[in-house]
C-alpha cells in the first residue's frame, strides 16, 4: 500500500493537502530568493574587485608617467645652469621633454611669475599665477605641486578653469592641461619649473582599456578638484559637487564602494607619489545585466520545478479519485504538462523527426525565431526551409557542420551533438550551446535538440581571464594564502621583487620574508588590525631571497565566504626602495645650500636651537661668527655668476678647513656665511678662529684664468653675554660685522651695545637714502683740478653730497657704501652723471670752455649692458661735450676680462670720453699692465700723497708712480694735496695736475663759479679747508 493510501485512510483531507503544498511552495520561493539575492552580491562584489584591479592599473600607469616628467625637472634641477640665455635654456627644455608624451611644455618661471624660458617659445615673457597649487607649501622647494586645469593647448593661449567664464570654458572644448610644479633655486635666484601635462595622452590610453568594460575614469586632485576623465563631463572641466567627496576619499588610500543613490558602482584609488586620486565609475546597470537574464532563468526554472512537483501533486491525489475515467483526461495533462514545462525553459528545445521537419519546439525557439524576422510558427509539424535559410545566413560553416552531424546523429552514426558557438544575430553577436540526442520510443522516434544562450556566462570567463591577466601582469607583488596562512600563489612581480619564485613560496608561512627588523608587538597590531578591520597597510621591512633587506609598502586583505568565515588573505605590496632614497634626498637638499652644499638657514636654525638648550643646562658657552666677503657684488657684477658661484664654493671649503668638525658652518644666502662654534672656553677662542679666517681667505684664488683676491668682514657675537636666543645672537654678529666693514674690512669685532646705536644710524641712513632722491636731498659740489704748470683750473671733480634732514650733511664715505650695499649705486651714479654733465654745459656756454668733468663711475654702474645707451642720452638732453668729459674708475675694475666691460670701454673712447684710473696704488694692478689698458690719467691715492714730505717709502711710491706713468704717455693726478710742501714736491718730481684743500674743498656749484670768476681761472690758495672731499 502507497503512503497516498495510507493518507487516504487516515482521512487526510484535500485542506490538510493544499496547506502542505502552499508551506512547500512558500519554503521553496524564500529560498530561491535568497540564492538570486546571494547570487547579485556576488557579481557586484566581482565586478568591484575587477573595477579595483583596474583604478591599480591606471594609478600605476598615472604615478609612473608624472614621476618620470618629476625626475626630469629635478634632473634639470640639479645639472643645467639656469642663469642662461633665454634660447640655450630653451634648447635644454625642448631636449629634456622630448621623449615624454606626456608633456606638451616646459617653462621656467622667474619669482614674479614671468616665463624666463619655454620648450613653447610662445609662452615666454608671459606672467602666469597658480593660486591653488597642491599641496600647499610654505618655502619647500623639494616637492612636485599639482595646480588646477587650464584651457587652451599652452599657457600661450589659455587660462585657469577657474578663471575662466562659462563661454570660454565651451569655446575651448576638450582642450587643455594640468600644469605640474616644482619651486628649485639656480645661479642664487629661485625659479619655478611648470611642466604642461597633456590629459589626451591619458584619456587616449584609458578610453582604449576601458572597451571590454565601459566605464568612466576621472582623475582628481586630493582636494577634490576634477583635473580631466574620459567621460564628457570631466573633459570640459565640470563635475557634480555630489559626485564625489574628497574627505571620504581620503580616509584611505584606495577601495571601492557600491553607489546605490547614483546607480553606479565606485573604485578610487590615490596616487603613491602626489596629491591625485583616479576614479573608476560603472553603471550597476550593465554589472548587473547578466544577474538579471541568470535570476530570470533560475527563477523561470525554479517556478517550473515547483509548479511540476505541485502540479504532480495534485495529480496525484485526485489520481485515487479519479483513476478510472480520467486516466485519458491523466495522459493529454502530462503531455500538455510537458508541454508546459519545455514551454517554460529559458533554453530553445526542437524535436526533429526521420523526415528531418520540426515535430515540436517550445516558446523561446517560437520567440527566437519571431524575434529575428521569421513567420509565426506553431505547434505541430512546420518545415524548416526559412529557420534553415535564416541559420545558414548567421553562420554558413558551422550550419553546414551541423547539418552534417545531425543527419549523422539520425542515422544512428553518433549519439549525440555537443557544440558552443558564436551567431551574428539582430541583437549583437551571442554565443550558444547546442545539445542534440536521438530518441527512440513509440510514436515519438527523432532528434531533440536543446539551444542555450551561453553569452553571459562567456563574458564571465573573458572578465575572470582578464582578471588573472591582471595579477600576472600587475607591477606590485602579489601574494595569496589560505586561511592558515600557508601561500597559494604569487604573480611574477613578486618573484622580481623577493627573488624568491612561486615553487619557493607555495605552501611555505610568508615569515619565510622577514627581516628581523621588527619586534612582535609590530606583528602583533598587524594581526589584530586584521582581525579588527580585514585590512591592514602600512609600511615594512623584509629581506629578499638573497639576504639584502628592503623597504615595502603593503596591503594585506581579508577575504571572507558567505558565512563571514576568512577563507584567505590577499598581500598587495611594492618596493618602496627608490621612494625611500629620493624622501631622502628631499630632505637633504631642504636642509643644505644647493650650491656649496653646507647646512642652510633652515638647518643651521635648528642647530643652534640644540645648542642653546645644551648650554642652558650645562651652562656651556658657545660663539655666532658672521662673515660677509668684501666686495663680493664687484665680482659678481663684473665676471658674472658664474665666477661668483666658484668663488662662493672655494670660500665654503677655506672656511670649513679653519672650524672643527663639530662646529657649524653655514650658507645663510648671497656671500653671507655663519659659523657655529660649540663648547669654547674663553671670547678669544672664537677671535682665534676669525684670524684664521681672515688669513685663510686672504689667499690668492685662481678661478678660470681669474686671479682673485677676497677678504671678509667678520662679526662675533656669545653666548650668553650678547643674548640667549637665537634672533638675538644672530643680529649682534650681523651688527659687528658691519662695524667690520665700517673700520676698512678684512677685520674682525666682538659685538658691543655700542654698536647697536650704529646700526639704527645706518638702517635710518638706507630708508632715507631711498626717498633721497624724490625729495631733492642730494647736491652736486665741485673740486677744481689744477695744473701745475701756471697752476690754472683746468677742470672739476663732480662730488655727490647728501644733506639728510635729521642727520644733516653725510659725507660720501659713509652713504656711498649704504647705495652699494642696497642697490641704488647705479641709480645714483645716473643722477650724478646727469647733474654734472647739466652744469658742465651751463660753464661751457659761459666761456670756460676748456674745463674737464670728472665723474666718478662705480663698478656696478660701469658693469650695465645700458650704460653706453644711458651716457649718450644724458650727453644728447644736456649738449655737454664728450671730449671734455673724464670718467673715474678703480683700477679693479679695468682688470677684469668681461665682454660687457670691453664693449663699454670702447664705446666711452668711440665717444671720446677720457677715463682715469682713481685711488692708484691701493689695488692689485701694475704699471707694467697699465701698458695694455685704454686710459689717460693716473690719480695717486690721498694715502700717499699725506706723508710725502715725511715718510721716505711714500715719496719713493709718489715718484715711481709719477715717472713710470710718464714713461708709457699717461697724465698724473695727485690727490689730497694740503700744504705747499706737498706741492713743491709734486711740482718738482713732474706730476701734472693736482687737488685738495690747499686749493679749494668741494663747492656748491654757484660759489665755483664765483671761485672761477674771482680769479680769473688761476688757482687760488685756500685760507680754510672747510669740507671733505
Amino acid at each position: 500500500m502507497n503512503w497516498l493510501d495510507r493518507i487516504t485512510q487516515r482521512q487526510m483531507g484535500a485542506r490538510g493537502f493544499f496547506a502542505l503544498l502552499a508551506l512547500f511552495v512558500l519554503s521553496s520561493a524564500t529560498a530561491t530568493g535568497y540564492f538570486i539575492h546571494r547570487l547579485r552580491v556576488e557579481t557586484l562584489s566581482y565586478h568591484l574587485r575587477i573595477a579595483e584591479m583596474q583604478v591599480r592599473t591606471f594609478e600605476d600607469h598615472l604615478t609612473q608617467s608624472v614621476l618620470v616628467t618629476d625626475q626630469m625637472m629635478v634632473n634639470l634641477a640639479d645639472t643645467e645652469n639656469l642663469e642662461r640665455p633665454a634660447p640655450d635654456l630653451r634648447a635644454i627644455l625642448r631636449r629634456s621633454i622630448a621623449n615624454l608624451p606626456q608633456v606638451r611644455s616646459l617653462s621656467v618661471l622667474r619669482e614674479d611669475g614671468q616665463v624666463l624660458a619655454s620648450s613653447s617659445a610662445g609662452n615666454e615673457g608671459q606672467r602666469l599665477g597658480f593660486t591653488d597649487p597642491q599641496p600647499a607649501l610654505d618655502g619647500d622647494e623639494g616637492l612636485l605641486q599639482v595646480a588646477g586645469r587650464w584651457l587652451g593647448r599652452d599657457f600661450s593661449s589659455g587660462q585657469a578653469v577657474s578663471q575662466a567664464s562659462a563661454e570660454a570654458v565651451q569655446e575651448a572644448r576638450d582642450l587643455g592641461f594640468i600644469p605640474l610644479l616644482r619651486k628649485i633655486k639656480s645661479g642664487g635666484h629661485r625659479y619655478t619649473l611648470v611642466a604642461a601635462l597633456n590629459p589626451d595622452y591619458f584619456v587616449q590610453k584609458y578610453r582604449e582599456r576601458l572597451l571590454q568594460s565601459p566605464g568612466d575614469l576621472h582623475v582628481l586632485r586630493y582636494d577634490g578638484l576634477p583635473l580631466f576623465g574620459t567621460s564628457a563631463a570631466m573633459q570640459w572641466g565640470a563635475l557634480r559637487a555630489e559626485d564625489w567627496d574628497p574627505l571620504a576619499l581620503s580616509e584611505r588610500e584606495m577601495g571601492s564602494f557600491d553607489d546605490a543613490e547614483h546607480n553606479e558602482l565606485t573604485a578610487y584609488r590615490t596616487s603613491r607619489l602626489y596629491p591625485l586620486v583616479l576614479v573608476l565609475r560603472l553603471k550597476r546597470g550593465d554589472a548587473l545585466t547578466e544577474w538579471r537574464k541568470d535570476a530570470l532563468r533560475f527563477s523561470a526554472m525554479a517556478a517550473l520545478i515547483i509548479l511540476s512537483i505541485s502540479a504532480f501533486a495534485i495529480l496525484f491525489f485526485f489520481h485515487q479519485r479519479r483513476l478510472g475515467e480520467q486516466r485519458a483526461a491523466a495522459v493529454l495533462a502530462e503531455k500538455e504538462r510537458l508541454g508546459a514545462v519545455l514551454d517554460a525553459l529559458p533554453a530553445m528545445v526542437f524535436m526533429i523527426g526521420p523526415d528531418s521537419r520540426y515535430r515540436f519546439i517550445n516558446r523561446a525557439a517560437r520567440e527566437f525565431f519571431s524575434g529575428e524576422g521569421l513567420p509565426q510558427l506553431n505547434n505541430g509539424e512546420y518545415g524548416t526551409d526559412a529557420a534553415s535559410r535564416y541559420l545558414r545566413q548567421c553562420n554558413p560553416t558551422l550550419f553546414d557542420r551541423h547539418a552534417d552531424e545531425m543527419r549523422q546523429l539520425m542515422a544512428g552514426k553518433v549519439d549525440q551533438v555537443f557544440s558552443e558557438h558564436t551567431m551574428q544575430l539582430r541583437e549583437g553577436l551571442r554565443w550558444h550551446q547546442l545539445m542534440a540526442r536521438r530518441i527512440e520510443a513509440e510514436g515519438a522516434e527523432g532528434v531533440v535538440a536543446m539551444v542555450s544562450d551561453i553569452t553571459g556566462r562567456k563574458d564571465a570567463e573573458t572578465q575572470l581571464h582578464l582578471a588573472a591577466s591582471v595579477f600576472k601582469a600587475s607591477a606590485e607583488g602579489i601574494l595569496v594564502t589560505d586561511e592558515a596562512v600557508n601561500v597559494l600563489s604569487v604573480n611574477a612581480a613578486f618573484t622580481q621583487i623577493t627573488g624568491y619564485t612561486s615553487e619557493d613560496m607555495i605552501g611555505q608561512n610568508p615569515k619565510k620574508l622577514a627581516s628581523g627588523q621588527h619586534h612582535a608587538a609590530f606583528y602583533k597590531d598587524m594581526w589584530l588590525a586584521l582581525k579588527e578591520k580585514g585590512l591592514w597597510q602600512g609600511e615594512i621591512v623584509n629581506r629578499r631571497k638573497n639576504g639584502r633587506i628592503y623597504p615595502e609598502w603593503l596591503t594585506i586583505s581579508a577575504v571572507r565566504d558567505d558565512l563571514g568565515k576568512v577563507c584567505n588573505y590577499v598581500g598587495v605590496f611594492s618596493d618602496i626602495t627608490e621612494r625611500k632614497a629620493s624622501e631622502e634626498r628631499i630632505r637633504h637638499l631642504s636642509e643644505h645650500d644647493f650650491l656649496t652644499g653646507l647646512p642652510n638657514r633652515i638647518l643651521f636654525q635648528d642647530r643652534v636651537s640644540h645648542v642653546i638648550a645644551h648650554s642652558e643646562r650645562n651652562g656651556a658657552r658657545f660663539a655666532l661668527l658672521f662673515i660677509d666677503l668684501d666686495r663680493f657684488k664687484t665680482v659678481n657684477d663684473t665676471l658674472g655668476h658664474h665666477i661668483g658661484d666658484l668663488l662662493l664654493k672655494e670660500v665654503a671649503n677655506r672656511i670649513g678647513t679653519c672650524v672643527r668638525s663639530t662646529d657649524t658652518v653655514s650658507r645663510q644666502g648671497g656671500d653671507e656665511f655663519l659659523v657655529l662654534l660649540e663648547n669654547i672656553e674663553q671670547p678669544e677662542d672664537a677671535g682665534r678662529v676669525a684670524e684664521k679666517l681672515l688669513e685663510r681667505l686672504a689667499d690668492t684664488c685662481v678661478l678660470e684664468g681669474h686671479e682673485l683676491h677676497i677678504t671678509p668682514s667678520i662679526g662675533i657675537a656669545l653666548y650668553p653675554e650678547d643674548g640667549r636666543d637665537m634672533t638675538t645672537l644672530i643680529k649682534h654678529a650681523d651688527v659687528a660685522m658691519y662695524h667690520s666693514k665700517e673700520h676698512g674690512r678684512n677685520t674682525f669685532h666682538y659685538f658691543t651695545s655700542a654698536m647697536n646705536a650704529t646700526a639704527n644710524e645706518r638702517l635710518l641712513m638706507e630708508h632715507g637714502l631711498r626717498r633721497a632722491l624724490e625729495n631733492g636731498e642730494l647736491e652736486m659740489h665741485y673740486q677744481p683740478l689744477v695744473a701745475l704748470v701756471g697752476q690754472k683750473v683746468v677742470g672739476a671733480e663732480a662730488l655727490m653730497r647728501w644733506r639728510h634732514p635729521d642727520l644733516g650733511m653725510v659725507p660720501p664715505l659713509k652713504f656711498i657704501p649704504v647705495a652699494e650695499e642696497c642697490g641704488l649705486i647705479v641709480s645714483l651714479g645716473e643722477w650724478a652723471l646727469r647733474e654734472a654733465c647739466k652744469q658742465g654745459a651751463a660753464w661751457h656756454a659761459a666761456g670756460w670752455t676748456d674745463l674737464t668733468m670728472a665723474v666718478n663711475v662705480s663698478a656696478p654702474q660701469f658693469a650695465q649692458e645700458d650704460f653706453l645707451d644711458a651716457v649718450r642720452a644724458i650727453l644728447a638732453d644736456t649738449g655737454y661735450p664728450p671730449e671734455r668729459l673724464e670718467f673715474e674708475v678703480t683700477e679693479s675694475l679695468l682688470i677684469v676680462s668681461s665682454e660687457v666691460l670691453r664693449a663699454n670701454i670702447e664705446g666711452l673712447r668711440g665717444l671720446g670720453i677720457r677715463l682715469a684710473i682713481d685711488d692708484f696704488g691701493t689695488g692689485y694692478s701694475s704699471l707694467a699692465y697699465l701698458r695694455k689698458l685704454p686710459i689717460d690719467k693716473l690719480k695717486i691715492d690721498r694715502s700717499f700723497v699725506r706723508d710725502v714730505t715725511l715718510d721716505a717709502d711714500d715719496a719713493t711710491i709718489t715718484t715711481t708712480i709719477v715717472q713710470m706713468a710718464h714713461s708709457i704717455g699717461l697724465q698724473v693726478l695727485a690727490e689730497g694735496v694740503e700744504t705747499q710742501g706737498q706741492l713743491n714736491f709734486l711740482q718738482s718730481h713732474g706730476c701734472n695736475e693736482v687737488q685738495g684743500f690747499y686749493f679749494s674743498p668741494a663747492l656748491p656749484a654757484v660759489t665755483f663759479t664765483a671761485y672761477l670768476e674771482r680769479n680769473n681761472g688761476i688757482a687760488a690758495q685756500s685760507a680754510e679747508a672747510t669740507e671733505s672731499t
